[in-house]
């Protein structure tokens, strides 16, 4: 049987992905939504036997014009839209159960604060008075209530929440339009969830329920949306003792229901314990995946969001070091057979250009019968994502043979001695004084886990000198 300190960790590394760098501010990813913020997200059920409500306050100083849109389970489309102006403190009670189109549904409800005057154009709202840069709150509150009338219980807790970021993670400051790009709402993204839960055989009438939402954000001109995304989830049922008793997979598209005797399938489920669900895949871009756990017995009932967390995962890029040459020579192997230890050149010196950032480049080739050598030893982390050797260069060559298959002169990269990929060298690739930009197609995830030398070789024929010159290297996602 499995222990709980490996299953965990099983799950978390399940997707090898890390979110946006976490920061002392304000973050654009999340991986637990909040209790406040510039907008709010709630489930709601009011299928048959079943009545939600859902209050919305607001904390701002500044009354807020609100649109109210309900999706349906799928999150296909809206099934209704509403308008609701709050003044400075005020509240407002929603009930699905009244609105036409929506009744008989369940889904999530979005509310979003939109510009005075506007159709719909999304805006960040005026925080609470003193509500710090980088707070996570925001001025939007409140909460919901879940009833099921078969059993006269219900659950209810704050709302799920987020608030609008900047490009690099910062709060929005009040009165600016998310527009998606150089404003967004918060990512809800987590690599994995956790439902705790409590489950007694004998007792009577003792039930749980689990609400699962994915869905992607749809930013327009002047409108917000959600709409459908899938995400695959693995999960594993822990007891009390920390063994796991069951596991399986599921996949979320909009609204899930689901409890842990269904997830637990023909397993009982004897005591306590915890679901772990993991995303076996990335989550697609703008995704947000996030959930609700209730739980009752009899006419009581408790309900809670879900638990949200990132995994420890490898950086998405690897780094160079001294990537643009600035710190001289350092970093980097030098190996020529005319030039031994002075590639790195000054800018603008001795007939090189200006440098592309910073003060140096590399300078390859430069005279007939030539070999020049950059080489720098890396360390590529299990998990590690696609990444790309990139870099800006300039060509200044005499040489007339541009023959992809059999070159005068070219740049080659080589991984532990083996050459994976080159590009020519010829007058007919001269670009001038014009920084341009290029990217090997080796994949250095194939290397994942391994410690490897990489090689950025320049080698020239007998005749017809051909010089390339290299700055701003960097490791990308993309070729």
């Amino acid at each position: 049987m499995n222990q709980f300190r490996s299953v965990v960790a099983a799950l978390f590394l399940l997707v090898a992905v890390c979110p946006e760098a976490h920061h002392a501010h304000a973050q654009a990813t999340i991986a637990t939504p909040g209790t406040s913020g510039d907008q709010l997200l709630f489930f709601y059920d009011a299928t048959a036997g079943r009545t939600p409500f859902l209050v919305v306050s607001n904390l701002s100083p500044s009354a807020l014009t609100l649109e109210i849109a309900w999706y349906p389970q799928d999150v296909g489309r809206r099934l209704a839209t509403q308008r609701q102006t709050l003044a400075a403190g005020g509240n407002v009670v929603l009930d699905p159960s009244q609105v036409q189109g929506v009744s008989g549904n369940a889904g999530i409800t979005v509310v979003t604060p939109i510009a005075a005057g506007s159709e719909a154009q999304p805006v960040v709202p005026e925080p609470v008075n003193d509500t710090l840069a980088s707070a996570p709150a925001g001025p939007l509150a409140g909460g919901f209530t879940l009833a099921d009338l078969s059993t006269g219980s219900a659950f209810g807790q704050n709302p799920l929440a987020r608030i609008a970021v900047t490009a690099d993670g910062r709060r929005a400051a009040a009165g600016s339009i998310v527009d998606g790009t150089t404003v967004r709402y918060q990512r809800i993204a987590p690599d994995a969830l956790t439902i705790p839960f409590y489950f007694n055989p004998t007792t009577a009438g003792f039930s749980n329920r689990a609400i699962l939402g994915a869905f992607e954000d749809r930013y327009g001109s002047d409108i917000f949306n959600i709409g459908p995304v899938s995400a695959d989830l693995g999960y594993t049922l822990i007891d009390s003792a920390g063994g796991d008793v069951a596991q399986g997979s599921l996949t979320v598209t909009g609204v899930l229901f689901t409890a842990v005797q269904t997830l637990a399938g023909a397993t009982p489920v004897t005591s306590s314990g915890k679901v772990i669900f993991g995303t076996t895949s990335p989550l697609p871009a703008n995704a947000n995946l996030l959930g609700l756990m209730s739980q009752s017995l009899g006419t009581f009932a408790v309900g809670q969001g879900l638990p949200g967390y990132f995994a420890a995962a490898a950086p998405r890029n690897l780094v160079l070091d001294n990537a643009a040459f600035d710190i001289g020579h350092v970093g980097w192997g030098e190996e020529s057979q005319n030039f031994p230890g002075s590639l790195i050149v000054e800018g603008g010196a001795g007939g090189a250009p200006a440098a592309d950032s910073g003060t140096r480049l590399a300078w390859l080739g430069r005279v007939n019968d030539e070999t020049s050598d950059l080489t720098q030893v890396i360390a590529v982390p299990a998990g590690i994502g696609p990444s790309f050797v990139k870099f800006r260069y300039q060509i200044a060559s005499t040489e007339t043979n541009c023959s992809q298959v059999t070159p005068s002169d070219a740049l080659f990269l080589f991984i532990d001695g083996v050459q994976v990929d080159g590009v020519v060298a010829c007058s007919g690739f001269n670009t001038g004084a014009t920084w341009t930009e290029f990217g090997f197609v080796t994949d250095l995830a194939a290397y994942a886990g391994k410690t490897i030398a990489l090689r950025i070789r320049m080698k020239t024929n007998g005749s017809l000198p051909s010089s390339v010159f290299l700055d701003s290297l960097r490791i990308d996602s993309t070729p």
